[in-house]
């Protein structure tokens, strides 16, 4: 009996430092490193920003572009106590390119518009950076109407009038831009396929900008300029030029300006935003920091009220909206683009 008692008890330690070794395997200890890890990642993800961030701007300062990367620099800085400092550079795209190559630290993010990217991507066999692979939108700030800008004295009454006359006239139809792979070029597309006029008989002039553009309108250089409407306001105040439509919906800050929908001529989708990228292989982590702190802003009577006073229509999307939002752009705009033999 005593024999059998102690066979029992050997038995019952057996397995119990049986038990404790399959406790300690090699199959086990990866997880609890990569328990460790996770927690580690999530400790140093809560603790950014520990330093300045860059806030590249590759468009001149008091632009829409700066003036909102500004409010939301000014809003983020208070919000996490680091200095987000705003960049201006000239060369949007070049500027992008750079960019492109730059730490995924999440201590270099850039404000871009979404139309001049899709444009860039639409216009472009080979863009100089594609906006779709090369970069990773994380937030759309705001997003505007186009305002069609003419001569004061323009003999058309309205926009339907004016679109009327295109049509008859396509070679008469002079427009502004800076080449012929930016965003004017597929504005004045969007709108001949909208009316049904050869935008191929139309005739592009050289013209650096919105300001450029109203002024060489203005001088009768060219019939209409296309863009952003704070870019036409001092010259429209001065008596200068007029805006004769936006598109494709209302501006918030100039109601009095009907949409070229509401006047007989539907059909375009053209619009502009501002949106934060940064450099693809940035931790979600931080990206998901970014979303959470706009959208915090947004909710922020404060940060609305700064939006206000430079005429931002604000429209937050969060990362993943934002790239769906942008990837939508550039479908539509390259196969307009295609149609029209601008992609090059």
């Amino acid at each position: 009996m005593k024999k059998i008692l102690a066979l029992i008890l050997a038995c019952a330690w057996l397995l119990m430092v049986l038990s404790g070794c399959a406790g300690t395997s090699s199959s086990q200890a990866p997880q609890a490193s990569e328990s460790a890890s996770t927690s580690q990642n999530v400790s140093q993800d809560t603790d950014y920003p520990k330093r300045q961030i860059d806030l590249i701007v590759p468009y001149s300062a008091g632009g829409d572009t700066d003036l909102a990367a500004r409010a939301i620099a000014d809003y983020l800085s208070k919000e996490w106590d680091q200095p987000i400092v705003v960049i201006n550079q000239s060369g949007a795209v070049a500027t992008a390119k750079e960019f492109s190559r730059a730490e995924p630290d999440g201590y270099t993010v850039m404000a871009f518009m979404s139309g001049e990217a899709s444009c860039h991507n639409a216009n472009n066999v080979t863009p100089t950076v594609d906006f779709s692979k090369d970069v990773t939108p994380i937030a759309r700030l705001t997003r505007f109407p186009i305002a069609f800008c003419v001569k004061a004295d323009a003999p058309w009454a309205d926009f339907k009038e004016f679109s009327d006359w295109v049509v008859e006239n396509p070679d008469q139809l002079t427009w502004g831009a800076s080449s012929m792979t930016g965003p004017a070029a597929i504005n004045v597309a969007d709108w001949c396929n909208a009316i049904g006029a050869d935008f191929t008989q139309t005739r592009m002039v050289q013209a650096d900008g919105a300001a450029d553009g109203a002024t060489k309108v203005a001088g009768g250089h060219i019939t209409v300029h296309i863009g952003a409407p704070k870019g036409f306001m001092s010259l429209v105040d001065a008596g200068k030029c007029r805006l004769i439509a936006m598109s494709p919906f209302q501006h918030t800050y100039y109601p009095e300006i009907p949409t070229a929908e509401e006047q007989g001529v539907p059909g375009m989708t053209y619009s502009n935003a501002v949106c934060l990228w940064m450099p693809n292989g940035v931790d979600q982590a931080i990206i998901d920091k970014w979303n959470a702190g706009i959208e915090k802003a947004f909710a922020d009577p404060v940060f609305q009220e700064s939006m206000a006073k430079i005429e931002a229509m604000g429209d937050y999307l969060n990362a993943e909206d934002t790239k769906a939002f942008i990837q939508e752009e550039i479908d539509n705009y390259t196969a307009l683009a295609e149609e029209l033999g601008l992609r090059k």
